[in-house]
């Protein structure tokens, strides 16, 4: 399909990094029906993310308000992580016992 292009390298790389992990799964004594496995597994994974990122789009293709509310909870998400981490940080340093590192 792409014989040319950035699409190329990638496609390129994904193959090449298989291949790696093929060769140290048998080098690690793996079968050949585990090392499939965990292939399959892989590529599984993969094709769930590329499904849950078509579903993004269409998504924002046909209604704005819904991906606008997934964009504001994700920015909220974000916050309460970085809120998390400064509350433990101010409660580790007054805290003589705990590093604030």
């Amino acid at each position: 399909m792409n014989e040319v292009g950035p699409e190329t390298e990638h496609v390129f790389e994904a193959n090449r990094m298989i291949h790696n992990l093929k060769e140290f799964m048998r080098k690690e004594n793996y079968t050949e029906e585990e090392i499939e496995e965990k292939i399959k597994a892989i590529k599984q994974k993969n094709d769930d993310l590329m499904q849950k990122t078509i579903a993004r789009f269409k998504l924002d293709e046909g209604k704005k308000p819904m991906s606008k509310c997934f964009d504001h909870w994700v920015m909220w998400l974000k916050h309460r992580k970085l809120m998390r981490d400064k509350l433990k940080y101010c409660n580790n340093s007054v805290n003589p016992d705990v590093c604030d590192l």
